[in-house]
This record gives C-alpha cells, sequence and structure tokens, in this order.
C-alpha cells in the first residue's frame, strides 16, 4: 500500500505562488499542507515496433546505427535554379547543421546513394520502405561526432553533374551508415532555421557563379534490426524511449474522500508534481523532454492503452541530474474537479521522433525504496464544517 505523508507547510494562502487553486473561495485562511504518496500502487512500460509518427515535420535528420537501430535519411533539392544542361560544375557540396550525436564510433562512416524515384517526406512507416535507389553507391562519407551548431559538409559534385545535365532524375540522395557502425548523428531539417543548403559552383562565360538552395524535402526512416531487444520490462524499472517509443504507467493510491476528507472538501490544490528517479547505469540519453498524459481507462494494454492527448508538465531529464520533476496539476484538476476515476498516468517522451535515446526510472518495486516514483501534492485544507 502506499505511504501518504500529509505536512504543513510555512505558506498561507496568501503567499503561496505555486498554482492556482481548483476552488476559489477558501472561507479562513489555512496553512498550505504538503502530502507525498509513495511508492505508486503500480507502474509497468511498454514499448512500440517502430516510431509513432512519420518524421517528415521533424526538426533533425537522423543518420546511424545503434545496436537494434538503423536510421536512413532521404534529401531532395529543386532543379528550378540548375544551370542549362551542359554546364560543366566544378563543386557541389550539401551543408547540414550538426545538433547532436552518440555512440562510440568516430567518426561515423555513411555511403551517398542517388535516389531514383519519387518520394515525399511523409511516406508511410507501415512498411518501412524506401523509395527506389541505386545500391552502389555515388559516394562514402564520413562524419565526426561534432560540437553541438558545427556545420557539416557533404561533397555531392558528380550527383550535381548528373542532375544539371538528367534535372527530371533529380530525386535527391540516401544516406545509408555502413554495416558495423555503432553511432547516429542528429541533422537539422529543412523546419529549422538552418535547413539544409546544396552550394552548386561552376563557371558562367569565365565568371565563378554559384547557387545555395534549401532543401525541398528531407526526413529520415528509424528501423529496427534483427538485434533489436525491447527496452520493456527491466526488472524493477520502467522505460521512457524516444525513436522507438517507450511509455511508462504508473498509477498512485491517492487517499480518498474518507480517509482524508481535507484533500476533497473545499480544498485548494495549489500545486502536484511527479518525481521520477533515473538510474543512469541503465540509460542511454543527454537530454530527453519527458511530460504525463492522464490514463483514462484500463485496463493498460501496450501500445492500446487510451490515454488522453494532453501533455502535461514537460520538463527535461538530463545525464547531470538523477531526477526529474513533472507538473501534474493539470492532472490531478480532472481527478478532484471533474470526478474522473484514478487510471494513473503515463509518462513518455515529448519528441518521439528524433532518436534512439531511452531513460530507465526507478519502479514502484524498486530494491531502493528511496528512489521509488513519489507524487508530492501541496493543497489547503477547505471549510468542512457546513458538509452535508
Amino acid at each position: 500500500m502506499a505511504l501518504w505523508l500529509p505536512f504543513a507547510a510555512c505558506a498561507t494562502k496568501e503567499d503561496n505562488t505555486l498554482g492556482v487553486g481548483f476552488i476559489e473561495n477558501q472561507g479562513e485562511l489555512k496553512a498550505v499542507r504538503f502530502l507525498a504518496v509513495s511508492p505508486p500502487d503500480t507502474s509497468v512500460d511498454y514499448q512500440l515496433s517502430r516510431p509513432a509518427v512519420s518524421p517528415g515535420f521533424s526538426s533533425v535528420v537522423l543518420v546511424g546505427m545503434r545496436s537494434g537501430y538503423r536510421s536512413r535519411a532521404l534529401v531532395r533539392f529543386g532543379s528550378e535554379a540548375f544551370p542549362d544542361s551542359g554546364t560543366v560544375v566544378d563543386s557541389a557540396f550539401v551543408r547540414f547543421e550538426y545538433l547532436d550525436g552518440i555512440g562510440d564510433t568516430d567518426p561515423l562512416p555513411v555511403a551517398l546513394h542517388r535516389i531514383t524515384a519519387p518520394w515525399t517526406e511523409n511516406f508511410s512507416l507501415a512498411d518501412s520502405t524506401l523509395p527506389a535507389f541505386l545500391p552502389e553507391p555515388v559516394d562514402t562519407v564520413t562524419f565526426a561526432l561534432a560540437a553541438g551548431g558545427d556545420t557539416v559538409a557533404i561533397p555531392v559534385t558528380d550527383l550535381a553533374r548528373f542532375w544539371v545535365d538528367a534535372p527530371d532524375s533529380n530525386f535527391g540522395f540516401l544516406l545509408s551508415p555502413l554495416a558495423g557502425t555503432a553511432s547516429q548523428i542528429e541533422l537539422g531539417s529543412r523546419q529549422t532555421t538552418d535547413p539544409p543548403v546544396l552550394d552548386v559552383h561552376w563557371s558562367d562565360g569565365g565568371v565563378d557563379t554559384s547557387i545555395s538552395l534549401a532543401s525541398d524535402d528531407d526526413t529520415f526512416l528509424l528501423e529496427t534490426t534483427p538485434d533489436f531487444v525491447t527496452l520493456s520490462g527491466q526488472s524493477k524499472r520502467v522505460t521512457v524511449a524516444r525513436g522507438v517509443p517507450g511509455r511508462a504507467l504508473l498509477r498512485f493510491g491517492i487517499p480518498d474522500r474518507d480517509s482524508l476528507p481535507e484533500l476533497w472538501i473545499r480544498s485548494t490544490v495549489n500545486r502536484a508534481a511527479l518525481i521520477l528517479y533515473i538510474d543512469p547505469a541503465l540509460s542511454s540519453f543527454r537530454r530527453v523532454g519527458v511530460g504525463a498524459q492522464r490514463v483514462l481507462a484500463e485496463p493498460w494494454a501496450g501500445d492500446g492503452t487510451d490515454v488522453d492527448n494532453s501533455l502535461y508538465g514537460v520538463n527535461d531529464a538530463v545525464t547531470e541530474v538523477d531526477s526529474v520533476s513533472i507538473d501534474v496539476f493539470g492532472l490531478l484538476a480532472e481527478l478532484f474537479v471533474e470526478g474522473e476515476e484514478n487510471h494513473g498516468f503515463q509518462v513518455r517522451a515529448l519528441d518521439e521522433r528524433p532518436d534512439t535515446d531511452y531513460i530507465r526510472f526507478h519502479a514502484h518495486d524498486s530494491d531502493d525504496s528511496a528512489r521509488r516514483p513519489v507524487l508530492h501534492i501541496w493543497y489547503t485544507p477547505g471549510d468542512q464544517g457546513d458538509e452535508p
């Protein structure tokens, strides 16, 4: 059974700025009280078999491999501004903003393939298919794991020459990591303020000439490989993952109206926070935004769990801090004010498209009782004198 402990806080309703109360009419001022509920009655996790949505509108283009995952990127630039067919292209480069990298291989070797069929950013991920491309790479390039904000350049001179002479065959290129690599990099997509840019240089009547084109389409396909092992089901832990989403489910036994009437009768709940403790030894991430959703019904059924779409209390989990606090005030409002049944919370990553980062949190049955999830509630008791 969960342990819940109410404590009087040293603040009053007048000087408490932690949140807006559910019930405005408080009557006489009372001290704010603090309630800690821990551990959850239960906790569990599950993982999808592939990304939840198409990444075509993501701010990230992901390339690389890690154990169990492979991500290949597609990029296309329009042909409208190309020089006339027959123009000799001196050089061409595609420039990307480097956002982040993770893994243990430096540099990351990537094959550059010419795509030979049309495609769109929001192609279906249902069957993990890519548009047709030439199996022999045009070139092999390497990416060093750079500092965030750096620019990386890929030479594409041969491709640009082909596209200039045959603009109708310009379907872009594919970046595919070579087998045996163990790292992934995040590059900025065209949804950012620094999109991928194609620079083409040639001589026009003896005058050096160039164009710079932002990408028309860019996306990536993140897929599992034969050595993929699901992240869910780790004993005494729950997992939140991004690229192939992992989601954690928790339910706390909040004291009911009979056992703690001052929490329910004309009270004001000022603030509520869900505290999760990270197990760094079983995690692989740098910074991940996480938030909570309200579970609408039971039983919890893997990726069929019914949840409210609203994501509350988004906060960054970072490697330098061993816990993360998620503001669940809005979730409890639905329980206390709307009278909804308590089916618990789902914790998930804010952006489930970018990479294969994952975090493992201590679960309700963790051997370390001090690191089990805890629900903190700050409330002001109401006047129960007129309670019928």
